[in-house]
């Protein structure tokens, strides 16, 4: 396909940068790091963002299209207003035309039959009279005549000169014609080049956005088939001294648990998950594990989320469908802050609480989940408190 010019580099730049990622990626699919598709992840980003730059010029050259479009139009109604003028006036010098062509010839055969008769036959029309009435009326007749010969020899002279001006404003506006049909034949050329720019634009933005979100797909799936933890039981009984530190389970009855502390998440951007899901139905309360403050803490990606602070540290519980009284101020172990729901990113998931367990003090050793992980940023794996409690 070729290319507008002032896009071609800058999607060469695109397909270089994709062609780099596959070069990289290719020995590593079966078995991507987190940072490979970080990194892809990346490279779809910076190339949507190359995209929206592609597009805004997209809208520059459609507004140049509209704006040809309408020189488009107003050339077309010049088309037709000189075509206008110069009909009306070709109608009127055929007119012209064929009312000289009738004069001049029955002036024509006045000549003619005067010639044939000769100047004595209007003396002898004249002579032959009978009364003076009569000579009266054969001399206002030959007089009548001649005036009508007249008349019509002015009216010849005058349709003559109308008709060189005629014939000369017919050129005129034939001409005129001719250049509106170039101006709109050109402004249409115009618009039918810049249509095809633009689809030459949008086939490669289409073609950039599916090439590189396909392979950020594929590597994200063979990322996260090589991470699927082995068949290890999940994270054992907390180290001596943390025992009792959660008072309460987090959630009540009905629910499920596991042990998914370090899984890989794609929301937001590439992490690793902070926490523990606990599943359970919607509107299962949400308690306090320890005596501490609770605060509201609503964002995009959590939903309706509570903060607990205690003592030993403060927990997160997120994707809540509502607060309660107690989700602000002091609480007690045991409180309800909460109910189980799936706001946020969980929107159309499964309800659960999203719990993280993060220690004033983090523990020189803790068990690590199924997913190699015990520790993340200030965040413990909760799984060996959780079983405690609950």
């Amino acid at each position: 396909m070729s290319f507008p010019k002032r896009y071609s580099t800058r999607f060469r730049a695109f397909a270089t940068g994709l062609a780099l990622v596959a070069a990289v990626s290719g020995t590593a699919l079966a078995a991507p790091s987190a940072q490979q598709v970080q990194q892809a992840k990346d490279r779809l980003n910076q190339l949507n963002n190359e995209i929206s730059v592609a597009e805004r010029h997209l809208h520059n050259i459609q507004a140049k299209a509209n704006q040809i479009a309408d020189e488009l139009y107003v050339a077309q109604n010049e088309l037709d207003r000189a075509t206008s003028r110069y009909l009306a006036t070709k109608d009127q010098l055929d007119s012209a035309t064929a009312r000289y062509g009738a004069i001049k010839a029955q002036l024509d055969a006045r000549t003619r039959s005067a010639y044939m008769e000769g100047s004595g036959s209007s003396l002898e029309f004249i002579l032959g009279s009978t009364s003076f009435a009569d000579l009266s009326d054969r001399v206002e007749y030959m007089s009548a005549l001649a005036r009508n010969d007249a008349d019509l020899a002015a009216e010849a002279e005058s349709l003559k000169i109308q008709l060189t001006s005629a014939a000369a404003a017919e050129e005129k506006l034939r001409q005129q014609k001719t250049s509106a049909v170039a101006k709109v034949q050109e402004k249409n050329s115009q618009v039918q080049g810049n249509l095809g720019e633009q689809q030459g634009i949008v086939n490669e933005i289409d073609r950039k956005r599916a090439q590189a979100t396909k392979l950020y797909n594929s590597m994200k799936k063979k990322y996260q088939q090589s991470i699927t933890p082995p068949a290890l039981p999940p994270s054992g009984p907390p180290p001596p001294g943390y025992k009792g530190v959660f008072q309460h389970c987090p959630v009540g009855d009905p629910k499920a648990q596991t042990d998914s502390f370090g899984a890989p998440r794609y929301a937001g951007g590439f992490h690793y998950h902070m926490g523990n899901d606990i599943m359970a139905p919607t509107g299962v309360p949400i308690y306090a594990p320890f005596d501490g403050v609770a605060r509201q803490d609503p964002n995009t990606l959590g939903g309706l989320a509570v903060i607990v602070t205690g003592s030993a540290g403060w927990v997160y519980n997120a994707h809540l469908s509502a607060y309660t009284s107690s989700s602000s101020g002091s609480v007690h172990a045991g409180d309800v802050i909460g109910y189980v729901g799936n706001s946020g990113d969980a929107v159309g998931g499964p309800p659960h609480d999203h719990f993280e367990f993060h220690p004033n003090v983090l523990p020189s050793s803790w068990p690590a989940s199924p997913y190699g992980y015990s520790v993340i940023g200030s965040a413990i794996n909760p799984y060996p408190l959780l079983i405690a409690a609950c």
